[in-house]
């Protein structure tokens, strides 16, 4: 119901097209001494945000990247600094017991541990948000209107001045648990807001919801002392 509200007081616009979707970093292990993970494809690893390639291999098996001796130590590879892992099939990446589309970001935390970021496309993000934030008993309707938000949400924190992650995938920002099933429910909702925004007086903002609203939702200046815009000062629920 909240959801919908904001449909309805908010503007929404497209995004961008469809083959120039955004993409965003998502920490998914924070300040790790080891992650596991998998990769079920040919992959590439690339010093990051350049075009230098630095390693080829056909896929790698369930091994663990961690830092030793200054390098990130990933099975028998070594780099000297972040390293971008880029597997040639969507969905190939496996980082402890959950696949992820996109690529994934190993970057050293104070020199002795680390944190591994996926970095995917906007759109398959807000397919592993949606399932965990909202839940397949929900209204068709209400299940879109839910997209709509967390790719609002999602959009806005896309700005954040963090220097290697957009957004945490808990819930410090959104619920995010990776790939789902491409005829879901999930990837239904998805595709049928593909690109859409909310934007209050045309301009992005922090699409905040709740799972429940106790009959009244709360202003966010009241909760988070952020200026109060109208989509965010409170409405009566009546559920």
């Amino acid at each position: 119901m909240v959801l919908t509200l904001w449909l309805l007081i908010c503007s929404w616009l497209p995004l961008q097209a469809r083959d120039d979707v955004p993409r965003i970093r998502v920490l998914i292990a924070e300040s790790k001494d080891e992650v596991t993970l998998e990769i079920r494809a040919p992959f590439h690893a690339f010093k990051p945000k350049t075009d230098i390639e630095l390693a080829v291999r056909d896929r790698l098996a369930v091994t663990s990247a961690r830092v030793s001796g200054g390098k990130i130590v990933v099975g028998d590879l070594s780099f000297d600094g972040p390293v971008l892992l880029v597997p040639e099939e969507s969905g190939a990446l496996v980082v402890g017991k959950t696949a992820y589309h996109g690529s994934l970001l190993l970057t050293p935390v104070k020199g002795v541990r680390l944190h591994a970021i996926n970095v995917l496309d906007l759109e398959r993000y807000v397919e592993g948000v949606l399932g965990p934030e909202i839940g397949k008993e929900a209204p068709f309707e209400a299940q879109k209107a839910q997209a709509v938000c967390a790719r609002s949400y999602a959009y806005y924190e896309m700005t954040r001045k963090y220097e290697n992650f957009d957004l945490y995938a808990d819930v410090r920002d959104q619920m995010y648990t990776g790939v789902v099933a491409p005829d879901s429910w999930v990837a239904r909702a998805v595709a049928g807001t593909r690109g859409q925004i909310l934007r209050h007086k045309n301009e992005s903002f922090r699409a905040y919801y709740s799972s429940t609203c106790g009959g009244r939702t709360e202003s966010v200046f009241e909760w988070r002392k952020e200026p109060e815009i109208e989509p965010l000062k409170g409405v009566v629920c009546g559920f």
